[in-house]
């Protein structure tokens, strides 16, 4: 009887391995493991996961094999071997600081792995534009056409990839933790210094359509702008002519005005001011 038991109790156990360690439904390319593989060792990764945009993500960006959601290896690249060792034989590896037989796109660590998706032409000196709003999906190239891009701020800098950024949880830097000492920025105008460097730098001025009109003057977008500069040049126009957005001469993508003055100035919520008088007076916030 007891031995009659313990096979019992074998099978299970061997059931319960190849449970976890075969293929899954939907593993797609060759050495691929799926993102079901994935989440039966990565707990904690999982819960953020299904807290993140990514995941409801449908369409030619789901992950290959399933409805919807952009997978775990969409940025980590093929995870078969990894999932194939066991935890037990990664484990000692981890121990040993060799190889977790998984590496990040491109075995590299800076925002290449963003680049696929949050682009909409192959082209990063193309940014596209209407005349008031920037067009949404394109946060790693706003990012290229801005300046802290010459400073090789990436997106990891600021966002953890895991965490949604709803409520800013997955905001793991903000802009004073950079911002200090040497580059720290003077606000010289004293009612600014009330507001938050996103309110101006981070407007949303980015739309999948063509935003919401607030007002005659005011158009909102959806999505918060990652160009970061204003540009104080009267003759500056969001639209170049080719629904691309217009470039100074180093290169530079610009908000304006419109998308962000006009947020507080055009809505009651800071007295009303023309176009021209909000120039002169962004010249001299910082």
């Amino acid at each position: 009887m007891k031995n009659g038991l313990r096979f019992v109790v074998s099978v299970l156990f061997i059931s319960s391995l190849c449970v976890v360690f075969l293929p899954r439904e939907g593993m797609g390319k060759e050495g691929y493991a799926g993102t079901a593989s994935c989440v039966v060792c990565h707990k904690e990764q999982q819960k953020a996961y299904e807290a993140h945009a990514h995941a409801g993500v449908t369409g030619k960006w789901a992950e290959e094999g399933q409805e919807k959601g952009i997978g775990c290896e969409s940025c980590h690249g093929p995870g078969k071997a990894h999932a194939d060792l066991g935890a037990n034989a990664l484990q000692d590896l981890k121990k040993n600081k060799g190889d977790m037989k998984i590496l990040w796109r491109n075995n590299n660590k800076n925002d290449e792995f963003c680049m696929p998706c949050h682009r909409l032409t192959d082209n990063d000196n193309i940014l596209l534009a209407g005349d008031y709003l920037i067009k949404y999906g394109q946060e790693y190239s706003e990012l290229s056409r801005s300046k802290k891009a010459q400073f090789k701020v990436t997106c990891g800098a600021c966002h953890d990839p895991h965490l949604t950024v709803q409520n800013r949880v997955g905001i793991k830097r903000k802009c004073l933790d950079c911002h200090k000492g040497k580059f720290a920025i003077e606000i010289k105008i004293p009612e600014m210094s009330k507001l938050t460097c996103e309110a101006c730098h981070m407007p949303k001025a980015v739309t999948k359509e063509t935003g919401t009109r607030v007002n005659a003057d005011y158009i909102k977008g959806e999505h918060f702008a990652h160009v970061f500069g204003i540009s104080v040049d009267p003759a500056y126009t969001l639209n170049d002519g080719t629904d691309h957005i217009s470039l100074t001469k180093e290169g530079l993508g610009r908000l304006t005005v419109e998308m962000t003055c006009y947020a507080c100035h055009k809505t009651g919520v800071s007295p009303d001011m023309p176009r021209d008088r909000l120039i002169e007076a962004a010249k001299k916030i910082h």
